[in-house]
């Protein structure tokens, strides 16, 4: 079963329909109504570099990183919304939101910052880091990565996902 049985393809729609929601899609992008989400947290160990895997150069032909590649598309959809609605492309703001996580996020800020945000600048890129939570087996037991030595941070005070018994006790401490 698909994971998201609602989505629909462009290609199943008829060319007016497309043309509907492009226009409404431009339209809320030129209002600043939306941001772009960037999920970046995950290193590119199985690439064979300790780098985030945006840094990479996946080998396209211009040698752009992912992260460049990603930049330069939200700036060509700046484009074609101010173009549509008649703005100059600084009036239309859409913010790059980049989710890394501890392993990831000095390294990701710096390299954005290095390459100048890749046109994006420093206020149009917004970094956070995404939490960790404790892995538990199906018992509750935390799951230690060393037998002498774990790592446990939550998010908020009050986890979604509720410690039992010596788990809670390690937590604790």
């Amino acid at each position: 079963r698909e994971p998201f049985p609602n989505v629909v393809s462009l290609g199943d729609l008829r060319p007016a329909e497309v043309d509907r929601l492009r226009t409404r899609g431009l339209q809320t992008v030129s209002r600043g109504e939306v941001a772009a989400l960037l999920l970046a947290g995950g290193q590119g160990t199985r690439l064979g570099t300790s780098a985030p895997k945006g840094c990479y150069d996946i080998g396209l032909p211009s040698g752009k990183s992912l992260f460049q590649y990603h930049c330069e598309k939200l700036l060509k959809v700046r484009q074609l919304a101010a173009a549509h609605a008649g703005l100059d492309v600084s009036a239309v703001r859409l913010k790059l939101l980049v989710m890394t996580s501890d392993a990831t996020d000095a390294e990701t800020r710096a390299f954005f910052k290095e390459r100048s945000y890749f046109g994006l600048g420093e206020e149009g890129v917004r970094f956070f880091a995404q939490g960790m939570l404790p892995c538990l087996t199906k018992e509750g037991k935390l799951l230690l990565a060393d037998i002498a030595k774990y790592e446990v941070k939550l998010h908020e005070a009050e986890s979604p996902l509720a410690l039992r018994g010596e788990a809670r006790e390690k937590a604790a401490k």
